[in-house]
């Protein structure tokens, strides 16, 4: 149990919570984590926990938030990269590619979390689990975001990114499942290039 040093102040023990709850999901799920078990790991009461999130509920879409917002700030400057490419054909392309390549490899930066995210995706495939409309439209919005990239530099841009969307979950569940047991940043490039490859390039890219 972790035992509590001092008096934090309310935004670093609700931080603490969700540091710990990212743990916690990642070991054992959305149902098997208990707020009496992460209360006690974060060294307080349930009652005490409760200040702060009302529910687990509410817990894991503050958790699943968090991770989002960090994932946003980190991808947000390679979508500006892309933004300001436009009118450049192969220059646009290339931070396209980039993009691609890095939002795998803050997928899997993190273990814990890479074990988090993928162990909720599929517990919220239940129509009636907490997370499944966050996931549902989190995937809706990556799949838009990807489209609208690859359309106007590669064939069938929906099918595309459904593919690269699929990689990207398969290939980090093998990673984890094989105790981390290859290199898989040099594994998603070499299943991303035929992906990417599909299709007519603009500008003659290929």
């Amino acid at each position: 149990m972790t035992k509590r040093k001092g008096r934090a102040n309310p935004q670093e023990r609700r931080s603490s919570i969700i540091e710990n709850a990212i743990g916690m999901f990642a070991e054992l799920g959305f149902h098997g984590l208990t707020v009496h078990g992460l209360a006690d790991r974060c060294g307080m009461s349930g009652a005490g926990l409760l200040y702060y999130f009302k529910s687990k509920e509410d817990l894991l879409l503050a958790v699943l938030e968090t991770i989002e917002t960090r994932e946003s700030a980190a991808v947000m400057p390679l979508i500006e990269a892309v933004e300001q490419a436009q009118g450049e054909p192969a220059l646009a392309w290339q931070s396209i590619v980039e993009l691609i390549r890095q939002m795998f490899r803050r997928s899997v930066a993190d273990p814990v979390i890479t074990r988090f995210v993928l162990l909720l995706q599929a517990e919220s495939l239940e129509v009636g689990h907490a997370a499944h409309d966050w996931f549902r439209n989190r995937e809706q919005l990556a799949l838009e975001l990807l489209t609208q990239l690859l359309t106007p530099y590669i064939g069938e841009p929906v099918s595309n990114s459904r593919h690269i969307m699929a990689l990207m979950q398969g290939l980090a569940q093998q990673w984890l499942r094989q105790a981390r047991g290859f290199d898989v940043a040099a594994e998603w490039d070499k299943a991303l290039e035929p992906v990417l490859s599909r299709g007519r390039l603009a500008g003659g890219m290929s």
